[in-house]
């Protein structure tokens, strides 16, 4: 069956490339928007995953750093600092700030933490030789270059160093911590409590004893920051699912239009292979082949096509995010292969409508 395919998909080349082309383009946009999804998904947690600090005592109800807002008395650090497990316990500022430059603005997340050796290390293990001084920030990288100036609450910041964390609308910047509190501090109140415990204790035990001695207050680990922030943008699913039917119904779409148009032209061809005893199910062989080839080489096609374009975007744009593993891929190809299947219905009911004897009515 697969040769008599072959020879059919042949007889029109420049159909075969627009079916082939049409298939291309709907993998294209599916590898593209599925590996957006994912790349967004894992920036959104990069800060959590990088900062060292194991724990952060907030607000309850609290879950997203960068889309809430978090207020607890900054008098429970000291209590915090001398709890058994604990190396330090620093107070933070953060709030989701309007960063202007150039005249251009734009959103960051932007966090300050309190001076002292833990901050150093914190700063030093993220690649940094030190915290932001006063009148100084290290802007997120889609924000800002370094030696610019920016403008945050009416102050003028210099930036020293540029951070690719996060994602654009949620992205982290870090500046100096007494001018966190001049800009968006609150007297008497800390947005954050950052906890680093000693080596070899457990933050799950820490978060127990900080939780019991302080219950209106609630812990978060990294690990459920980064869960949190990966459902932020899990938000946006019902809309990238949206458009991934659309692109599979369109390669479907592509797809049956051809082979359906094949079919037709070759309606005579059919009707001597079922004079000759041919079964219906030996020729709806045929059309699958030949939606399965199409199909495939789009894939085969599409597929580095994508990789290529957001690896030159990636490159232009930085804040462009894409992740896409061999699990991916994987799925995409078992789209393209429903696809095949759907597109084959179309030519093969029509094939079913053949009768044989027009071969003897010609």
């Amino acid at each position: 069956m697969v040769p008599i395919a072959r020879r059919n998909l042949l007889a029109e080349k420049l159909r075969l490339a627009i079916a082939i082309g049409g298939v291309a383009f709907a993998v294209f946009l599916i590898v593209t928007i599925q590996s957006l999804y994912y790349g967004f998904r894992s920036g959104a947690g990069d800060f959590a995953r990088q900062f060292p600090a194991s724990l952060w005592v907030v607000q309850p109800g609290i879950g997203d750093l960068a889309r809430s807002s978090s207020e607890i008395p900054a008098s429970l650090q000291p209590e915090i600092a001398q709890m058994p497990g604990v190396a330090a316990a620093v107070r933070a500022e953060g709030r989701l700030q309007r960063i202007s430059v150039d005249g251009h603005e734009d959103l960051s997340f932007v966090i300050g933490f309190e001076d002292g050796p833990a901050t150093m290390q914190a700063f030093r293990s993220l690649g940094y030789a030190q915290p932001p001084a006063r009148g100084e920030i290290i802007a997120h990288d889609s924000i800002a270059h370094r030696g610019q100036k920016v403008s945050l609450n009416g102050r003028q910041l210099s930036v020293i160093d540029t951070y690719a964390g996060g994602i654009p609308m949620a992205g982290y910047s870090f500046m100096n911590y007494e001018d966190a509190r001049d800009a968006f501090g609150l007297p008497g109140y800390v947005n954050y409590i950052v906890v680093y415990p000693l080596p070899g204790s457990s933050p799950q035990e820490i978060a127990a004893s900080i939780q019991a001695a302080h219950p209106d207050v609630s812990t978060l680990t990294n690990e459920q920051l980064v869960d949190f922030t990966g459902r932020a943008v899990d938000s946006f699913l019902p809309i990238i699912s949206v458009l991934l039917a659309i692109a599979f119904l369109v390669g479907a779409a592509i797809v049956s239009l051809i082979i359906y148009t094949a079919t037709v032209e070759k309606s005579r061809d059919y009707a001597v292979l079922k004079a000759l005893g041919a079964s219906n199910v030996r020729l709806y062989l045929v059309v699958l082949s030949q939606s399965f080839i199409v199909s495939v080489a789009g894939f085969v096609v599409g597929t580095p096509l994508s990789f290529l374009v957001a690896s030159v975007v990636h490159r232009t744009v930085p804040e462009f995010l894409t992740d896409t593993d061999w699990t991916s891929v994987a799925v995409v190809l078992a789209a393209v292969i429903s696809m095949s299947l759907i597109a084959a219905y179309l030519p093969a009911s029509r094939i079913a409508r053949i009768d044989p004897a027009t071969v003897f009515r010609a």
